[in-house]
């Protein structure tokens, strides 16, 4: 549905969208061979575009994974 006004959703206690898992970012660091903090600072490092739509899921996860991951 396509509109021309602006709506803000805000999702509180996990209604629209489940809570992360606890233990979760564990478990994607390790499928990334990737230091639990270093895959935590850079999944969060630049959330906000891609939540808002503005960064494909492909371009988000590829800049994330070569930040986390150690080369070499």
């Amino acid at each position: 549905m396509r509109t021309d006004r602006n709506i803000v959703l805000f999702d509180l206690f996990g209604v629209v969208a489940r809570h992360q898992r606890p233990g979760a970012l564990e478990k994607m660091a390790a499928r990334c061979h990737a230091p639990v903090d270093a895959f935590t600072a850079a999944y969060w490092a630049c959330r906000e575009p891609y939540d808002a739509g503005r960064q494909s899921a492909s371009e988000y996860w590829g800049g994330r994974t070569a930040r986390a991951v150690p080369t070499g």
